[in-house]
C-alpha cells in the first residue's frame, strides 16, 4: 500500500470511528421490555421490601408475569399508593430503566400491561424519579382499567400532562437521571378503608424510542465500512484488471460517492431494515395468515369460501359482556411478533410509499358498528388510529378505506406522522362499542378479508421505473 492509500484508509476509519462509538454508546436497554420471563426481575411491591410474586403463565400471551397484593385498609380516597417499584437500588430489570432518558438514547414512550381484581375500574399512574426518589414527575393515565382484564397503558415521553413534584422542575432537569420507576393507583372512594388484599398483576413494562436502535446504527456503520472500502479500491491504482476496467472513466468515483451518500441517507432515515410490500392485499386464500384475535393468543378462524368475492376469509368471535359503551376492543391483530402475512405490513410506510389502507369487514351484531384501524410500532407504541365513519350494517360485507396520511388520524401522544408510520409493526382493527351492546353476554361473529396497503398512482409509476432499472442494470453486467 502506498503512502497516499494509507492516508486515505486512516482518514476513512477516523471518519467512521465516531459513528461506531455512537452506536456503542447508544446503550442496550432502549428499546427494552421487561417480560418477567424467569422471575420478578428484582421489582418490589408497595412497601419497597417485598419482591413481587411471579407466575409462569397467565399474561395476555399465556406466558409469565409478576404480581403484588395491596390492602386499602389504611388508604383514604384519592391516595396514590405505588403498587410496583423498579428502583436502581434494587437492581430492578438489571438497571434497564435507570439512566439518562434524554441523551443516551432518547426515550419517547413508556408502556405497561396491568390487571387487578378489585371489582371496580381503577385509574393508574406512573411516577419517574431520580435515584434518591426525589425530585420526580408523575403521569396519571386517563384510561380506566376494568377489573379482571389485562389492560395496556401508554405514556408519551415527555408527557404534556406531567405533574412535577418540585416547583420550577423541567423535563430536562429530571429525565437526565432516572433511577426509579413506580406504578400505582388512585384510590377510589369505594375502596378507601376496605380491609381486603387485592391482587395487582404486571407485565411488559417497556421504554421505547423513535430513533434507530443499536443494531440499526450497526447497519449504517457496516454500510459505511463497505462503501468506503469500495471507494478506496476505485481510487487505488492496483493491477487488478477488474478494478482497472471500472476506473477508466473519470466519473465513476463521483458516481459511487453519490450512491454512497444516497444509500447512507436512506439507511440513516429508515427506522428499521424491513420494508412493507406495496401494494399488498391479504386475501386469506389458504389460511388466517398468522393473524390473531382480540387476546393476541388465538389465531383467527378461517373459512375457504364466503368472502366478498366468494373466496376464503378469516374471522373471530367477540363477547361484549365486559365492555362498556365507547370501549374500543381490538378484534383482529397483524403483528410482527406473530409474523402476520409474512411481514408484508411491516416497515417504513413513509419511504415505502403507502398512501392508503383498506379492508373488508362483516359482523352479525344486531346494530350497525363503527370500525377503526390502529397502526403502531413493533413495541406497540407510539401509535395512531383511524376511525372509519361508515357504520357497518349486520351481515353485509362492507369495504372500508382511508387515505394515509389523513387529518382524522388520532395520535397517541405528541407524535408526528413520520414518527409513527416510519416504523410500522402492528396493524389492529376493532370496533367502538355502542350502548346497545355494552355488557351484552353473546358471542358475535366478525369477519375480515382483503386487507390492503396501496401506493398512489404516481408511486405505481415509480415502481415500474424501478423494475425496468433493475432489468437494465442486469443486462449491462
Amino acid at each position: 500500500m502506498d503512502l497516499a492509500s494509507g492516508r486515505r484508509v486512516k482518514w476513512a476509519f477516523a471518519a467512521i470511528a465516531p459513528l461506531v462509538w455512537a452506536g456503542v454508546a447508544a446503550g442496550a436497554t432502549v428499546p427494552f421490555t421487561e417480560e418477567f420471563v424467569a422471575d420478578s426481575a428484582n421489582w418490589r411491591s408497595s412497601d419497597g421490601v417485598t419482591p413481587l410474586g411471579w407466575s409462569a403463565t397467565g399474561d395476555p400471551k399465556g406466558t409469565s408475569y409478576a404480581f403484588a397484593t395491596f390492602n386499602f385498609a389504611s388508604s383514604a380516597a384519592n391516595d396514590t399508593p405505588a403498587i410496583y417499584r423498579a428502583h436502581a437500588a434494587y437492581g430492578s430489570s438489571s438497571g434497564a430503566f435507570a439512566g439518562n432518558w434524554i441523551a443516551d438514547v432518547p426515550v419517547s414512550g413508556f408502556r405497561v400491561s396491568v390487571r387487578h381484581n378489585t371489582g371496580v375500574p381503577l385509574t393508574f399512574f406512573a411516577r419517574f424519579a431520580e435515584p434518591a426518589n426525589f425530585p420526580a414527575a408523575a403521569s396519571v393515565i386517563p384510561t380506566a382499567v376494568p377489573s379482571g382484564q389485562w389492560t395496556t397503558l401508554a405514556i408519551p415521553i415527555p408527557d404534556p400532562s406531567f405533574i412535577f413534584e418540585l416547583p420550577g422542575q423541567t423535563f430536562a432537569d429530571l429525565f437526565d437521571n432516572i433511577g426509579n420507576v413506580q406504578i400505582g393507583v388512585v384510590v377510589p372512594a369505594s375502596l378507601a378503608g376496605v380491609n381486603q388484599a387485592f391482587t395487582f398483576d404486571i407485565d411488559k413494562a417497556s421504554v421505547s424510542t423513535s430513533i434507530p436502535t443499536v443494531s440499526e446504527w450497526g447497519v449504517v456503520t457496516m454500510a459505511l465500512l463497505i462503501l468506503t472500502a469500495g471507494t478506496l479500491l476505485l481510487h487505488r491504482g492496483t493491477t487488478s484488471t477488474v478494478a482497472l476496467a471500472r476506473i477508466r472513466r473519470p466519473r465513476t468515483s463521483n458516481t459511487l460517492a453519490a450512491v454512497m451518500v444516497a444509500v447512507l441517507g436512506a439507511l440513516a432515515s429508515a427506522p428499521r431494515a424491513e420494508a412493507a410490500i406495496v401494494p399488498f392485499t391479504e386475501t386469506f386464500a389458504a389460511d388466517s395468515a398468522n393473524w390473531r384475535d382480540s387476546s393476541g393468543l388465538t389465531p383467527l378462524g378461517w373459512v375457504n369460501t364466503g368472502g366478498p368475492d366468494g373466496s376464503g376469509f378469516a374471522g373471530t368471535t367477540f363477547n361484549f359482556l365486559n365492555s362498556a359503551a365507547n370501549d374500543t376492543p381490538v378484534l383482529f391483530r397483524a403483528q410482527d411478533e406473530f409474523d402476520s402475512s409474512a411481514g408484508a405490513f411491516e416497515g417504513n410506510w413513509v419511504t415505502d410509499g403507502v398512501t392508503g389502507f383498506g379492508a373488508a369487514v362483516r359482523h352479525d351484531a344486531p346494530v350497525p358498528l363503527n370500525f377503526f384501524v390502529r397502526f403502531a410500532s413493533p413495541n406497540n407504541f407510539p401509535g395512531a388510529a383511524n376511525v372509519f365513519f361508515i357504520p357497518v350494517p349486520a351481515n353485509t360485507w362492507t369495504d372500508l378505506s382511508a387515505a394515509l396520511p389523513n387529518p382524522n388520524l388520532i395520535f397517541e401522544g405528541p407524535f408526528t406522522y413520520e414518527q409513527v408510520f416510519g416504523n410500522i409493526g402492528h396493524v389492529q382493527l376493532g370496533v367502538s362499542v355502542p350502548e346497545g351492546l355494552a355488557g351484552t353476554d353473546a358471542a358475535f361473529h366478525f369477519d375480515l378479508d382483503n386487507v390492503r396497503i396501496v401506493p398512489e398512482p404516481a408511486s405505481l409509476g415509480l415502481l415500474a421505473i424501478g423494475a425496468v432499472t433493475l432489468v437494465w442494470r442486469r443486462r449491462i453486467r
